[in-house]
Formats: structure tokens, C-alpha cells, sequence
């Protein structure tokens, strides 16, 4: 896995990427289900045998 800055050969700003994100963001929230769902906590592995 690489950075968008390592990919560009460039630094990015926050600024710069903030309204790519924004607008994506919205899209994705604005398309989602907003039903409420259940949300089960992570379960414990179970212990190794020995």
C-alpha cells in the first residue's frame, strides 16, 4: 500500500484533498440506509490448546 503522496511524488495538503473528501463523503451518506441495525460486539478468540 503506498500514500496518495508517494503516488503523486508530491506532499498534499488537507486543504487540497478536504473538498475530494467532502463531496465523496456526502455521497456515500447521502446514498446509505439509514435503518438502525444491530451492532454485535467483537467476540474473544477462543484459547489455543496446548
Amino acid at each position: 500500500m503506498t500514500s496518495l503522496a508517494y503516488e503523486l511524488g508530491r506532499d498534499l495538503t488537507i486543504a487540497e484533498v478536504l473538498p475530494v473528501v467532502e463531496r465523496h463523503l456526502r455521497d456515500v451518506l447521502e446514498n446509505a440506509a439509514l435503518a438502525p441495525r444491530a451492532v454485535e460486539p467483537p467476540r474473544a478468540a477462543a484459547p489455543a490448546s496446548a
